[in-house]
């Protein structure tokens, strides 16, 4: 029996722990039964994890095991991640397997032509006459669902502009029953406060629910300019307003994704080596050069092991010594030992490798934000009033169907679901003219969506009603979090038109907030 790796572009790789923790794809050759070593079969093929030399972690789990992925390892490894790493693995072990002259396993079969035709998408995907027929067991049922994929994927060459045009847009929607929830105890544009007799010149937290909009639907349409990746406002249309007093606690935090990275020296050296070998070269020279067999002429030698050779030719002694373990770490593991090099560095000299760790910055986290009220009603009216706002945030926060009969019926079924309303939050104070207007003093929000929201009827523990059976008190938890996150480049006045608020009023579909010299901002 012989373990060999299988190649994966790019490395499998998640989150364990607040580190990145890399995988090997390692597949077995075992001897087929009564072949007597003339011929090998694939035995298990498992996905372990690595460290920076390339070694597998002591005692470690694998975290995929013949096209199946251990539930108890996966960490951040979304499901579309998981599918993607699946087909690379089958893909990769029937190419192996095709290289070792051994039967590929019934997991890692795969059907359909290897080549995409974009003009032909589904007969690349099923394969071509026969393969087809087979699946069907019908020609002419093939013939028919080859002709509808091909004006299905007609309509999707432009699929933003046809979602649009089969939307929101031909009634496919109502969204006009949003808007009708709170008419009753507003004007004709939706707008209600809370209490009853509400004054003027209180601080308040105003909530107004906003039509969804792709921000980025321009940017990905099929004849927008390449690399014109630019975010527009979420903003669609208004539909509501609900005001409320300050919540009890005021608080935001903004936080950034920085992780710890490491990179030993002989890593690092290695880096530089194939850095120096590369060279500089322009587009189309890095293109022919990346070609497949041309990597190693890229850096002088497709191997480990020639980098590690040309490393002790012009390092230091002490590198020396740790570019050794590592060449005695690899013959280890080919022979079938399982020796790390910082075992042999620790036992036999009684020191270790610097891994250099550094924090690295990773990327941006998105706001979320926590408020909590207890509205009592003090009156049949205002009892109303409260359950109508309530109502609202349900309605509003609620996924959309997707139905071929205009706004449908309950229970209509539905392929596609439209994205809930959002909503843009805004403290707002009285200014010194008597005018309201957005509090400077704390924070703004971007766009955001309604994450969780919760009603407690009885926050008293003790269930008190007035007649009908209509709560006494109501206490309402919402969550909300940012659509996109912040950026240095938003705390300006300089906004494009098109994305500026209005922080005095519901006037235009704008979602960022000008930021002032003395404002706190975001």
């Amino acid at each position: 029996m012989s373990t060999k790796t299988i190649p994966i572009e790019p490395n499998i790789t998640q989150v364990v722990e607040g580190a990145t923790r890399v995988y090997r794809v390692e597949a077995t050759l075992v001897n087929a039964p009564g072949s007597k070593g003339a011929q090998q079969n694939i035995g298990q093929v498992r996905v372990f994890p690595i460290d920076a030399n390339g070694n597998k972690l002591k005692d470690a789990k694998p975290l995929y095991r013949n096209g199946v992925w251990a539930s108890e390892e996966l960490t951040t490894l979304t499901a579309q991640q998981q599918e993607d790493f699946h087909n690379k693995i089958q893909q990769g072990t029937a190419k192996f397997a095709k290289t070792a002259k051994a039967i590929v396993p019934s997991w890692a079969k795969t059907t359909g032509s290897n080549t995409f035709d974009p003009a032909n998408p589904l007969q690349s995907l099923l394969g071509q006459g026969s393969g087809i027929t087979g699946l069907l067991g019908d020609a002419g049922a093939a013939g028919q669902l080859l002709n509808n994929a091909q004006n299905l994927f007609g309509i999707i060459s432009n699929p933003f502009g046809s979602l649009a045009a089969n939307g929101a847009g031909s009634g496919a929607f109502d969204f006009n029953s949003d808007s009708k929830i709170l008419t009753q105890f507003g004007s004709a544009q939706s707008y209600v406060r809370y209490p009853a007799n509400f004054n003027p010149s209180m601080d308040t937290l105003k909530m107004t629910c906003f039509r969804y909009r792709p921000p980025y639907g321009s940017a990905l349409q099929s004849t927008a300019t390449i690399g014109n990746i630019k975010r527009n406002s979420p903003f669609k249309e208004r539909i509501g307003t609900i005001e409320l007093p300050m919540p009890g606690q005021v608080v935001d935090s903004t936080s950034a994704g920085w992780e710890v990275d490491y990179m030993n020296d002989i890593t690092m050296a290695a880096a530089q080596h194939i850095g120096e070998k590369a060279g500089i070269y322009g587009p189309a020279a890095i293109g022919a050069k990346l070609a497949p067999g041309s990597i190693g002429a890229l850096i002088g030698g497709a191997s480990k092991l020639a980098v590690y050779t040309a490393l002790f030719n012009s390092s230091s002694s002490s590198s020396k010594q740790a570019i050794g373990a590592n060449v005695l770490s690899m013959l280890g593991a080919n022979l079938g030992f399982d020796i790390s090099a910082d075992q042999i560095l620790s036992r036999g000299g009684g020191i270790v490798s610097n891994s250099n760790a550094e924090l690295m910055f990773r990327g941006v986290n998105l706001r979320t934000f926590q408020m909590m009220y207890r509205l009592i009603a003090r009156s049949p009216e205002e009892t109303q009033r409260i359950t109508m706002i309530i109502r609202a945030f349900k309605q509003w926060s609620a996924p959309r169907k997707l139905t071929t009969n205009g706004a449908g019926q309950a229970g209509d079924p539905s392929f596609f679901l439209g994205t809930p309303n959002i909503f843009q939050l805004t403290y707002m104070t009285t200014n010194s003219t008597g005018q309201r207007t957005a509090n400077v003093h704390v924070n703004k929000f971007k766009p955001c969506a309604l994450t969780n929201f919760s009603v407690n009827y009885a926050p008293s523990e003790q269930w008190m009603s007035y007649e009908q059976g209509a709560p006494v008190a109501f206490n309402l938890n919402f969550q909300f979090s940012e659509l996109e996150p912040i950026y240095n480049t938003d705390y300006t006045t300089n906004i494009p038109a098109n994305r500026k608020a209005n922080p005095a009023g519901d006037s235009g579909l704008g979602d960022l907030m000008p930021i002032g010299l003395y404002d706190v901002g975001y």
